[in-house]
């Protein structure tokens, strides 16, 4: 089973660490498209071991996306008539 893409009952991490056991994760830097801006903070694994680098990403969401997507939710729910 895999984790979802982004739970929004989970409170905002400051750091977030690797789901992996690599430790803290570190926050990306330079430039962002105005998509990814909006979207939140990304940090990303920066563990290299021997033959392995790890590829994990964290997005902590903005809470601009955070409105946007309870609100898809709440019309989701509603179309069904799930209320």
């Amino acid at each position: 089973m895999t984790a979802p893409l982004l739970d929004l009952d989970v409170p905002a991490v400051k750091t977030p660490t690797c789901s992996e056991g690599h430790g803290p994760m570190m926050l990306r830097t330079g430039p962002q498209s105005p998509e990814s801006a909006w979207c939140g903070t990304w940090h990303d694994c920066t563990y290299i071991g021997p033959g392995k680098r790890c590829w994990n990403s964290h997005l902590t969401a903005s809470p601009e996306l955070r409105a946007f997507l309870a609100e898809q939710a709440a019309r989701s729910t509603g179309a069904r008539g799930d209320r």
